[in-house]
């Protein structure tokens, strides 16, 4: 008897330790992280194979022992606020992947795009911070999660504005991109200036300033400003919101805005 005892407390622990997560942050619904506010309930289960008959006589009242348990997605309310800025940032990286699509098949008008494009890049900065730890990425996340999104990563990792469309504008519009245009260089610039080195402070100015360089019409497709705050917005993109660049990487980062906004000028003389 002291034998079939032991026997069944074995069960019993190789069954509870069976059910019990790993990690609760890699806990996930499909797919999906984890966004909801209930506790998952572990159905219940017997702690033997009750098909035999013979061996009643030995289990005695134990064979109505059930495993009732129940593991808690959390244990406190960070825990749950974590799991619902996780789920948010899957959301908007889901929602920019089909909102790419969809202006791919034309599906939505240019404006409708930009506006909703852009809206989705600022949230993200936002939800990015929040969400991930201090030692994760989002190509990580991505990667945990199961995220195709090819086209998500390509707009929010890399590029940082919506995709440019030079059309014909009236000169008032035109004027007006020019002075936002050069406005965005010069707080720019002056941020630099001010050492403001990290990538949450620097990032939404060339986001800014790359939107504007984008709406200016006709511009040959080599265009010098263009490609330099491009290459610095996607070195940006690729460090998480709280690194800052070097001091090496700040003076470098004038001296391209200085010669870009420079070449800015000469352009405008032409036109």
């Amino acid at each position: 008897q002291n034998e079939t005892v032991v026997h069944l407390l074995l069960q019993r622990q190789t069954l509870l330790t069976s059910f019990l997560p790993s990690s609760p942050s890699h806990t996930r619904i499909g797919r999906t992280p984890i966004h909801n506010t209930h506790n998952t309930s572990l159905k219940k289960m017997p702690l033997w194979n009750r098909s035999g008959s013979g061996s009643g006589s030995n289990h005695g009242d134990d064979d109505g022992d059930v495993l009732d348990s129940t593991v808690s997605l959390y244990r406190n309310s960070r825990e749950r606020q974590g799991y619902d800025d996780q789920a948010t940032l899957y959301a908007i990286i889901l929602a920019t992947e089909h909102l790419e699509r969809a202006y791919a098949r034309d599906a939505i008008t240019q404006d409708e795009y930009t506006t909703e494009c852009n809206k989705l890049i600022s949230q993200f900065r936002l939800q990015e911070k929040a969400a991930l730890s201090n030692n994760q990425s989002v190509e990580e996340f991505m990667h945990i999660y199961d995220m195709d999104c090819p086209r998500a990563a390509e707009r929010l990792l890399k590029m940082g504005v919506p995709e440019p469309m030079n059309t014909a504008s009236s000169s008032d519009a035109v004027a007006v991109t020019v002075a936002e245009t050069v406005q965005h260089f010069i707080t720019t610039m002056d941020a630099v200036k001010l050492e403001q080195r990290a990538v949450d402070e620097l990032q939404p100015l060339l986001s800014d300033l790359m939107d504007a360089l984008t709406r200016l019409p006709e511009t040959p497709n080599d265009f010098e400003p263009n490609f330099k705050v491009r290459k610095w917005l996607q070195k940006l993109n690729e460090l998480r919101a709280m690194d800052e660049i070097s001091e090496e990487d700040s003076r470098q980062l004038y001296h391209d805005l200085d010669s870009a906004y420079a070449e800015f000028t000469r352009y405008l003389k032409r036109k």
